[in-house]
């Protein structure tokens, strides 16, 4: 509940940033400890810079493409149309594109590591009874060879239920998306 909740401030602290970035607001002032990105949404400078971050790159890239960028629409434009079109007419596929576009607007936690300071800061990666999860703990080992087996264990077992999955599946859009996460996923040499 803890990290959906990082998710959703810090989903909200990236717009925020881009609206202000657009008004021509300096990025050190936001990421301040006592700026707006870290007092209105309680993230730590760390996450307000990688949203200060994230925002500058979607910025950058819609210059880029010369689209106008106060016409971002996050979540998706597309999946925005779909909820529109959908509202009136069928009602339990709306409420199922509703959560999509609310899970992709608010899903969204980027935290990059540093070398210096031995990885990542905010967000650290556990294994626990077979599933991977994200976890806030600074004093973990990550030169500990048992984590780098756990990780692997995880991705084998998922890869071995995806592949599993994916030669059962009849429906031709479900297996071409299952075999692109099956490509997706990191390959170990063994």
């Amino acid at each position: 509940m803890a990290t959906l909740d990082l998710m959703r401030r810090f989903s909200a602290a990236m717009r925020y940033g881009y609206n202000r970035l657009l008004e021509g607001e300096d990025r050190r002032a936001l990421k301040k400890e006592d700026g707006p990105l870290c007092t209105l949404f309680r993230l730590n400078t760390r996450y307000a810079d990688d949203a200060l971050l994230k925002a500058q790159a979607l910025l950058t890239a819609q210059r880029e493409l010369r689209e106008n960028p106060r016409k971002v629409v996050f979540g998706g434009r597309k999946l925005l149309a779909d909820l529109a079109r959908l509202k009136r007419s069928n009602l339990p596929l709306y409420e199922r594109k509703k959560a999509e576009w609310r899970e992709r607007r608010k899903g969204t936690l980027y935290a990059r590591g540093d070398r210096t300071k031995g990885g990542n800061l905010n967000l650290r990666l556990v294994v626990r009874e077979g599933s991977l999860f994200g976890a806030p703990t600074p004093q973990m080992n990550l030169q500990d060879p048992s984590f780098h087996t756990d990780v692997r264990n995880f991705y084998e077992g998922r890869i071995a239920d995806l592949k599993e999955r994916y030669l059962q599946e009849e429906n031709p859009y479900l297996k071409r998306r299952l075999g692109r996460e099956l490509a997706q996923m990191p390959s170990f040499a063994t």
